[in-house]
């Protein structure tokens, strides 16, 4: 029996199928995990990344950010990949490192990036050519690490804070020698929740902030020797680390990633500090965590108001040794200027002044001028090539207890093709590649 939707019989099977092959093609997508969108989040079945930037919503990109991840592998498979951040914008994609979980692992890793120039950072996990992960870490919703405020990082396993009660705001000041201290009365304190596994392995992220805070030596037992380090060199720039008078775990593993020595404990602020560095280890007695525990915190938060900042960094980033004699890359870029200045003269100027002249005398010229320049250009270039280039090392040192902390700048500029070769030595010298920002327009 014929009906009417007899002739469209033919059409609707086709729709049907374009349908059902949609639908498929949707689903493998959803499996994969790749949609076309360069920024949108990607999952991956038994695989849980903790991704975080700064510290605590709080995202300073002026100075280094610690970028920490913590990944549990319960997929099935190891998962051998490399970790991305892309910028949309600017569309510049950097690689971290690569990393490895086992079926089953839980594995740490702590980057440390300029972030300067970015205006968006979106984090992926790369394996085999497929991307098992994305997220978006926020670096400009964030709050800078303000100057004015004294920060105190509260390392917890749960990620818990302790409610510090801000001083009175009182305007900063500036000693003698410019140094930036705290006002009489203390700056407003703020406190940034920190897990384990978001401290770096690098003292750099950890120089705006004036405190940390163990809670216990459960938590201490979860860093690593690497991070240690990087608490113990912050301590010893300047920073503070608080403890409670029960911990074993905490001096210890301090004083024994300490580059310099500790004196004898003294009595400051009601507390006992051995002196390292320029910084300290200050001991407390009280639960932070307990209602009873409202007073001591009152009096740690005025104490922690107070810390000056370390000026062994900022005072550094201050510093320009480019306003010294000597710039070779400087005097080369004049004597690039200059030959292609005469080169113009000669090729669009001097022809002008012999465009009477017949053709064959003008091709001669002409090929002269090519030629002559050419040859100079060829002499210019292995002349920059084989030119020095411009080294300024700039060292901001100053005696804490135990020893001397001294950190320096080093700026290499070439004056042409050729590299620059440094060679650090020191005990514990460590060496970090940054960009610095230059208002001339060149690097």
């Amino acid at each position: 029996m014929k009906t009417a939707l007899a002739p469209f019989a033919g059409v609707l099977r086709i729709v049907s199928i374009g349908l059902a092959c949609l639908v498929i093609s949707n689903a493998s997508a959803q499996q994969t995990g790749e949609p076309d969108s360069p920024t949108s989040d990607i999952d991956t079945g038994g695989l849980t990344i903790e991704a975080v930037a700064g510290w605590d919503d709080t995202v300073d990109t002026a100075v280094p950010v610690p970028l920490s991840f913590n990944i549990s592998n319960y997929s099935g498979k190891d998962i051998d990949g490399v970790i991305h951040i892309f910028d949309p914008f600017s569309e510049q994609t950097t690689t971290l490192g690569q990393v490895f979980i086992g079926q089953g692992g839980t594995s740490r890793f702590s980057f440390i990036q300029d972030l300067s120039t970015w205006h968006d950072c979106h984090t992926f996990l790369e394996a085999n050519g497929h991307v098992l992960w994305r997220r978006q870490l926020p670096i400009a919703t964030g709050s800078d690490l303000d100057a004015d405020t004294s920060f105190v990082l509260f390392l917890d396993g749960q990620g818990r804070t302790v409610p510090l009660k801000n001083p009175k705001k009182a305007p900063a000041y500036f000693n003698d020698e410019g140094l930036h201290l705290a006002p009489a009365d203390g700056r407003p304190v703020r406190c940034l929740a920190a897990k384990p596994w978001q401290i770096p392995r690098h003292p750099g992220p950890l120089s705006p902030v004036q405190a940390i805070i163990i809670q216990d030596d459960e938590t201490a037992k979860e860093l690593n020797h690497i991070q240690w380090r990087a608490i113990a060199e912050w301590m010893c720039q300047g920073g503070t680390v608080f403890a409670p008078e029960s911990s074993t775990e905490i001096p210890e593993q301090l004083f024994k990633a300490s580059p310099l020595g500790n004196e004898p404990a003294i009595q400051l602020d009601g507390l006992t500090a051995n002196r390292v560095g320029l910084g300290s280890l200050r001991v407390y007695s009280e639960d932070l965590l307990s209602d009873a525990s409202s007073e001591f915190r009152d009096r740690l938060a005025g104490t922690i108001a107070k810390l000056d900042r370390s000026q062994l960094v900022p005072a550094l980033a201050e510093t320009n040794p480019w306003y010294s004699d000597g710039k070779n890359a400087a005097r080369n870029r004049l004597r690039f200027l200059g030959f292609f200045a005469v080169y113009m003269l000669l090729s669009g100027i001097v022809p002008l002044v012999f465009y009477r002249m017949e053709r064959r005398r003008i091709a001669i010229l002409t090929v002269v001028i090519v030629g002559t320049a050419t040859v100079m250009a060829g002499g210019l270039g292995a002349y920059l090539r084989n030119s020095e280039g411009d080294l300024n090392l700039v060292t901001v040192a100053e005696f804490g207890a135990g020893g001397a902390v001294e950190v320096a700048k080093i700026n290499v500029q070439s004056a042409g093709g050729r590299d620059t070769e440094v060679v650090v030595h020191g005990n514990r010298a460590d060496v970090q590649n940054t960009k610095m920002p230059h208002d001339s327009g060149y690097y």
